[in-house]
């Protein structure tokens, strides 16, 4: 019998004798304890003794097996190494994420569904004092943010309403029944926390709006830090040479990558720049003096250049009241 068919077999077999596998001369001795009706915990032994348990030798979580699927969840790596035959479903950190966005999806069909009723009115006009303080203290860092890092890419952060710790449990129920955890998990969440549920989704559509905005801009600093940001993302640059236009004087120094790749600033610090560098930065620009996205010109690694742009002229746009967002129920 090949060593992979003997594997599948062990795992589809109902009986809980235990499976050995030699690896460099050491033995490991898998067994399997049932979990539910459909799952088994795979735990391994080591030693370098009999085919055998051994007394004396703890056995250590391996993976979680599924028998509706027939696939390993949860794998360690050394089990991995030792069954690279055995069919693995995603990764935990995957199935999460999974598990979020559909939650997410369940809960925004509950605030359409409720959108006319009343009582979700009452209920969502308690948040209105917080969401105006979001808006004055807030909502324009958070714009700036999803601008650079882009909309899309917010999914990956669990909305405030949602707390629920992924727990062993939950990825059983899950994996048992993916449509029913995701009902019933919304629905939970939903009867409890329906004014943070509102409040979010409403916070959502003001950092949407206001991220449409930027968007119809052509260049701004904002447009200029994210294009840096999008230039040295996929770059293997530690340190780049980066010339500047400021004040009328141009400069060319260096600095680290991971300076110019901070999301969270408006302006970048001479500090990781070498002495020499940051000495005649300081004679031209002043002691305390930084530099702005819209100040970079060139960014360059070993030769190449990664990021070009013109000297940066303010867009001059007409000043308009800016009203606040209206709520709209």
């Amino acid at each position: 019998m090949e060593p992979q068919d003997e594997f599948k077999n062990w795992l589809k077999d109902e009986t809980i004798k235990p499976l050995t596998k030699t690896v460099d001369r050491m033995n490991k001795v898998y067994i399997k304890i049932p979990k539910r009706e459909n799952f088994f915990y795979l735990f391994c032994q080591w030693h370098n003794k009999s085919l055998e348990a051994e007394s004396g030798h703890d056995f250590e979580y391996a993976a979680l097996y599924n028998k509706q699927d027939g696939l390993v969840y949860n794998a360690g790596l050394d089990f991995q190494e030792t069954f690279p035959e055995a069919a693995t479903g995603p990764k935990i950190s995957r199935l999460s994420k999974t598990v979020n966005e559909s939650i997410r999806t369940r809960l925004e069909d509950f605030v359409a569904q409720n959108q006319t009723d009343l009582s979700m009115r009452k209920v969502f006009e308690k948040g209105l004092a917080e969401l105006e303080d979001y808006k004055k203290y807030q909502l324009e860092k958070d714009i700036q943010r999803y601008f650079l890092k882009g909309m899309e890419n917010s999914e990956d952060e669990n909305p405030r309403y949602y707390d629920h710790e992924w727990t062993e449990e939950d990825l059983l129920d899950y994996l048992e029944d993916a449509d029913g955890y995701i009902e019933r998990t919304a629905e939970k969440i939903w009867s409890k926390r329906q004014e943070a549920i509102l409040l979010e989704q409403k916070i959502r559509s003001l950092i949407k709006t206001g991220v449409e905005e930027l968007e119809k801009e052509s260049d701004s600093p904002l447009h200029r830090q994210r294009n840096i940001l999008y230039a040295l993302r996929n770059s293997l640059a530690k340190t780049v040479s980066v010339t500047i236009h400021k004040n009328g004087v141009e400069y060319r120094f260096k600095t680290t990558a991971a300076e110019l790749c901070r999301e969270t600033v408006a302006s970048y610090s001479t500090y990781p720049m070498p002495v020499k560098d940051r000495e005649q930065f300081a004679s031209l620009f002043g002691r305390h003096a930084s530099y702005d996205p819209e100040d970079i010109v060139d960014i360059a690694y070993r030769g190449k250049s990664l990021y070009r742009a013109e000297a940066y002229e303010p867009q001059k746009m007409e000043e308009q009241e800016s009203e606040s967002p209206t709520l709209t129920l």
